[in-house]
């Protein structure tokens, strides 16, 4: 399951609906249960590169 990805040089997580939304949207909340699913299955996300992510502030998050 990938829960980062990186498309048009921004940074999306996945959300409960398997949609994704912009890193810089993300709450306490959200950060919580990625983690959770990080740590109890098997995840995937997109390598970051500055080339790839552009926007300084979805680099930073």
């Amino acid at each position: 399951m990938k829960i980062l990805k990186i498309d048009n040089s921004q940074g999306y997580y996945l959300l409960d609906q398997g949609e994704y939304a912009p890193v810089d949207k993300i709450t306490k909340d959200d950060l919580l249960r990625l983690v959770g699913l990080t740590l109890g299955s098997e995840v995937d996300f997109d390598e970051f590169t500055d080339e790839k992510l552009k926007n300084q502030a979805h680099q930073i998050i």
